[in-house]
């Protein structure tokens, strides 16, 4: 699985911590690299200026006798050998040297041609040693010179160098990711406060820009987004105009219509293909009616500001839609209860055409009973229509607030739109659902935000 941060703080830090890590890994490595370069440089530079010295100094010495000696090794030398090509050590020093060679007769042999350098564990009990040996003459005697250097206490320091990277750098790593997060946080900083400005504009705050303070770059951002937001808002009231023109504009053909019509039928009413070609005519004109009403309505609701600050019982509304209904039509065959109580602050004409709406709908649609139930869920008040009918479709349920959604309630699908318009307007919701009890049956939920309880003045 990748690791990759949901947000820009995150993956900007994470890109951070890899450069640092890389960065210091990078660092350590060429650290390393060029301490054991120059130090290796400086035994090998010490070794050849001591070489040289045994060397010159060796040129000055005569033998005198056969036994070892170390006069013919300067005395400032603190590890060194004079040996024959067979091995017989001639001089040595410090003295313990003169025990024995520090090469073998296979190393000695491959010196005796030319000066070569050997690294490996020598005597006076220390572990490691680099070694460099040569032929060189004395007299006319042909001899091998070695000089060495040894390696503890190089590479102890290495070690400490090590473990001093190992300690240090993780810790700058962390530093570093550390400051980069809080830079990081507040270099974000604007762009959070950008995004709370976004969110808090919706259609019941038309006209509400971002604020274009900050950094260049997120204030010509912010400029941007105002002009794409006042391109938006002139289309949506451009769309909204529209509809409200439209909707006023075949009001008057569709009364002009339904009158001509309504009073031709007493003059058909002897002939019945054309007494019912009229009544299927008046019926189309009625819905004609309802759609540009409802379109009429939609339009201004959507381009309604916000609701009045006004407390409106759910239960008074819901009962006066019920009412409302029950005289337009006959609903004698269903069972209509209403329970619960619930409040909300609002338009309570707005608010009773959403719930009459729903109410509506299932009417139209139960087989024996519908239930209007209000109640109050933490901060909602919920108003909640169901009927034991066939439910809503898939295709409504997919799209609820959509209009002209085929199978929607009212006419042409504008109910729900309406519904929704007056739910967004109010700061609340509509959802569609199926009742928990398997029956098959609709439920529509209309979710507003729920009224402040009243203060409490006590008498003195």
């Amino acid at each position: 699985m990748r690791i990759r941060p949901r947000r820009l703080r995150g993956r900007l830090v994470l890109v951070l911590a890899i450069i640092t890590i890389f960065a210091s890994a990078s660092v350590a490595g060429f650290v390393l690299i060029r301490y054991r370069s120059d130090l290796s440089r400086e035994i090998d530079e010490s070794l050849e200026t001591r070489y040289a010295d045994v060397r010159a100094a060796l040129h000055r010495a005569r033998l005198s006798t056969s036994r070892p000696s170390a006069a013919i090794i300067p005395k400032a030398e603190v590890f060194a050998q004079v040996l024959t090509t067979d091995g017989t050590i001639l001089a040595a020093s410090p003295r313990l040297l003169l025990d024995r060679p520090v090469l073998s007769p296979r190393e000695l042999a491959a010196v005796a041609h030319r000066k070569q350098k050997v690294e490996q564990p020598v005597p006076l009990q220390l572990q490691k040693a680099r070694l460099l040996a040569g032929p060189e003459n004395l007299g006319n005697r042909r001899v091998v010179v070695v000089v060495g250097s040894p390696l503890d206490q190089p590479e102890h320091s290495q070690a400490q160098l090590e473990r001093a990277l190992l300690i240090a750098l993780p810790v700058f790593a962390a530093v570093v990711i550390g400051v980069g997060w809080i830079l990081v946080g507040a270099a974000l900083r604007p762009v959070g406060a950008m995004v709370s400005e976004a969110d808090a504009i919706s259609s019941r705050h038309r006209g509400r820009r971002l604020s274009e303070q900050g950094p260049t770059e997120l204030g010509e951002l912010a400029r941007h987004l105002n002009d794409m937001l006042a391109r938006i808002e002139a289309a949506i009231e451009h769309e909204r105009a529209f509809l409200d023109d439209a909707s006023h504009e075949l009001r008057t053909p569709i009364a002009i219509a339904r009158g001509e019509l309504e009073l031709a039928r007493p003059i058909v009413a002897d002939d019945e293909a054309a007494r019912d070609a009229v009544d299927s005519a008046l019926e189309e004109i009625e819905r004609l009616e309802t759609l540009a009403l409802n379109l009429l309505v939609l339009a201004r609701m959507r381009a309604a500001g916000p609701p009045p600050e006004q407390r409106v019982d759910l239960r008074v509304v819901s009962e006066q839609a019920v009412a409302g209904l029950l005289r337009a039509r006959d609903a004698g065959r269903v069972d209509l209860d209403i329970s619960g109580n619930a409040s909300t602050i609002g338009d309570a004409s707005a608010l009773e055409r959403a719930v009459g709406n729903l109410v509506e709908n299932a009417l139209r649609h139960a087989d024996h009973s519908v239930r209007v139930e209000l109640s109050e869920v933490s901060a909602a008040a919920v108003v909640e229509v169901s009927d034991d009918g066939p439910g809503f479709p898939s295709t409504v349920v997919d799209r609820a607030g959509q209009r002209f959604v085929p199978g929607a309630l009212g006419t042409a699908g504008l109910g729900l739109a309406i519904v929704d318009a007056i739910a967004d307007t109010h700061g609340g919701r509509l959802e569609l659902t199926a009742r928990s009890d398997g029956s098959g049956g609709a439920v529509a939920i209309l979710r507003l935000p729920r009224a402040p309880a009243p203060m409490k003045v006590s008498a003195r």
